[in-house]
């Protein structure tokens, strides 16, 4: 089967397409990648099964929308978890990456 793409015009503000630019230049691709893996990882068909990465993102921020009730302390304990947790991954991420 023949990989089938569609094109679309969009207008973004700008300070929004010079972020996307600012990502794909980190991410080593074009803008209009970052904008499809972006758009993907938002629009999942129901029947694939999440990644691991993206299940731990989706636990964490159902964890920190149930806490808003909480107290401060509760909140500050569950968002130096998830600080801890992105430092992680990003360091992870950049190890990957060729050099």
């Amino acid at each position: 089967m023949a990989d089938e793409r569609a094109s679309i015009t969009i207008r973004l503000p700008k300070d929004l397409l010079d972020r996307i630019r600012e990502a794909a230049i980190c991410n080593s691709h074009s803008a209009n990648a970052e904008i499809v893996q972006c758009l993907s990882r938002e629009f999942v068909p129901e029947d694939q099964p999440m990644s691991q990465e993206d299940l731990d993102d989706a636990l964490l921020d159902a964890a920190e929308t149930y806490i808003i009730g909480a107290d401060d302390e509760a909140v500050m304990h569950l968002l130096s978890k998830r600080f801890v947790y992105a430092a992680h991954r990003y360091k992870d991420r950049k190890n990957k990456t060729p050099k």
